[in-house]
């Protein structure tokens, strides 16, 4: 059985109170490059991805803020157009009639996330920041130990896949980020009561491309750089459908 290690868990009420406590608490002076396992602070939603990690030694953190208990963190309203809480469930959004119809890419792709049991936990905040995957770095501890550790948590070793390449090459696997970009869809992060909105755009790498807060020069996201960053997505905005046409999404079965 492979166990959680130990570590602190706080419980805000807010967006802002969370980003409060990840400043507090030093995230914003955190360097992944360093490796994983040298992040000390994390947020946490439904779990589904990081407490597996975590078993696993691929994040040690020694404090967890949980938005389980942050207030209206989940929920799916509509004026004009379609905005989505950060805490609301995979499986809400694949069975919400409104969505399932007029977003029919996004119910699709929440549809087909891993199981049952891991979509009702699981959130759509946490499937846009999905950490990456690879086949070598998504094993145990003890797995890892024996047959030798990689980049993405010890930054002083080789890439295992491609032992030739200067950078990782584990790749994103967020279902829900391929129907959002087509669907023009814009995330909203919240930074100690500021609210700053970016637009979800093909960056032609496997990462989501978001702008900067003033515009300018565009940066990629990786896994929880928002973290990091002392800020969180809280709600992620679409726009209301367009008349079916040319480009616009189709349900299955109807004919193309």
């Amino acid at each position: 059985m492979l166990r959680l290690p130990r570590f602190r868990l706080l419980e805000p009420r807010s967006y802002g109170e969370a980003a409060q406590l990840l400043a507090e608490n030093g995230a914003g002076a955190l360097d992944r490059s360093r490796g994983t396992p040298t992040l000390r602070v994390m947020l946490v939603a439904g779990g589904t991805d990081l407490f597996p990690n975590m078993k696993r030694r691929q994040f040690t953190p020694e404090l967890l803020i949980s938005l389980a208990r942050v207030r209206d963190a989940s929920g799916i309203q509509r004026n004009g157009h379609l905005d989505i809480s950060a805490g609301t469930t995979l499986s809400a959004i694949a069975q919400d009639p409104g969505i399932r119809e007029r977003s029919t890419a996004l119910a699709e792709a929440a549809e087909v996330v891993s199981t049952p049991q891991l979509r009702n936990m699981g959130t759509i905040g946490g499937n846009i920041c999905l950490d990456t995957r690879c086949n070598w770095y998504d094993q145990s501890l003890f797995w890892r130990t024996a047959e030798g550790f990689c980049m993405k948590t010890n930054p002083d070793v080789v890439c295992r896949v491609a032992t030739s390449s200067p950078r990782c090459l584990a790749v994103a696997s967020a279902d829900t980020v391929p129907a959002l970009l087509v669907l023009g869809a814009t995330v909203h992060f919240e930074d100690g009561g500021r609210v700053a909105e970016h637009i979800f755009e093909d960056a032609g790498s496997g990462l989501v491309r978001l702008p900067h807060r003033g515009g300018g020069r565009r940066r990629p996201l990786g896994r929880r750089e928002s973290v990091r960053g002392a800020d969180r997505d809280h709600r992620a905005r679409l726009p209301a459908p367009a008349r079916r046409g040319r480009g616009a999404a189709t349900r299955r079965d109807e004919p193309r």
